[in-house]
């Protein structure tokens, strides 16, 4: 008995939306294996299990996060300026007499104390940007817009090599299973056969092409083995976890995401990919950059407010 199976790739549109659930669905966390079956039927679930155990989809959101702080950073005003200082300290001996009423007096040192010739001034001062603002914000924002084109970027690429892993499992689990139906009907010919062999009703020779398409289809089953364990340590690697074919026959691809009823015009399709969208993105960051730099040659004004106590009050001050 032969059974033939086809691994469909996922509709598109499905990954997209995926993709975007992931984004912003809450972590869902997993102390067991990867449950293939519900993987590989629901692209959703199987774009937030990349998201939270993928380390490249997890390092792109990471940079999202990022950008976004940075977009806020480049959108406040300058941090106020706080200046503090002392003034006229004296060194050494005054050569101004204190002040006397009386013509007689002789000159002696002048004042030298910290109290009596210094001045404290304290301010607070503010820069005020002309025409920089707006288009470092602007890129900031272009770029954060950049960063989560590239994070879907990446992990539709993930989605795509878990979604082929998942498919070829259960391509072989199917394929596996076949061998085994096709060999368990072998053997029971045999084992017929050999009955009217022994009844001088059948040839020798004829038996033999029975055993040796048995022992063939017992190599296709070793081989059929093999391959399964080749899907699991691919899949373990594409998913971070290990992977199982519990639950896992030819009805599973039937489960599996359907090709599109009409494929998406291919130049659009081409020109919205996310990997595009980000290089528009920082082509328009840089063209903002480019205003910042010229914009740089406006002066900002600074504004400020000073209070000076001054101490010093000998020679008339």
């Amino acid at each position: 008995m032969q059974k033939s199976v086809l691994v469909t790739s996922p509709n598109p549109r499905m990954a997209s939306i995926a993709i975007a659930i992931a984004l912003v669905a809450p972590p869902v966390h997993a102390n067991t294996g990867a449950p293939v079956r519900a993987l590989l039927a629901d692209p959703a679930q199987l774009a937030a299990w990349l998201r939270d155990h993928d380390p490249t989809a997890r390092a792109a959101q990471a940079k999202v996060e990022q950008a976004r702080e940075l977009a806020h950073q480049a959108g406040v005003y300058p941090n106020p300026q706080l200046s503090v200082g002392v003034n006229d300290i004296a060194l050494g001996v005054g050569n101004m007499p204190p002040p006397s009423m009386d013509p007689n007096a002789q000159m002696g040192p002048g004042p030298t104390g910290l109290l009596q010739t210094s001045n404290l001034a304290i301010g607070v001062s503010e820069l005020f940007e002309i025409g920089k603002r707006g288009p470092r914000r602007e890129a900031a924002e272009l770029r954060t817009r950049e960063a989560i084109e590239t994070s879907i970027e990446s992990l539709g690429s993930r989605l795509s090599d878990a979604t082929v892993a998942l498919g070829k499992i259960a391509y072989v689990v199917a394929v596996r299973d076949v061998a085994r139906q096709n060999l368990d009907a072998a053997r029971q010919l045999e084992a017929n056969e050999r009955i009217r062999l022994e009844h001088k009703d059948l040839a020798g020779i004829d038996f033999s092409r029975i055993e040796l398409d048995t022992q063939q289809l017992e190599v296709e089953l070793t081989r059929a083995d093999a391959d399964i364990a080749v899907a699991l340590a691919a899949c373990t690697a594409t998913l971070f976890a290990d992977c199982n074919v519990e639950g896992l026959d030819v009805a599973t691809l039937d489960t599996a995401a359907a090709l599109p009823a009409a494929l998406t015009d291919p130049p659009r399709a081409v020109a919205d990919r996310p990997a595009h969208q980000a290089q528009r993105l920082e082509a328009s960051a840089l063209g903002q950059d480019a205003v910042l730099a010229d914009h740089r040659k406006i002066p900002d004004p600074t504004v400020g407010l000073t209070y000076t106590y001054d101490n010093y009050n000998y020679s008339g001050s």
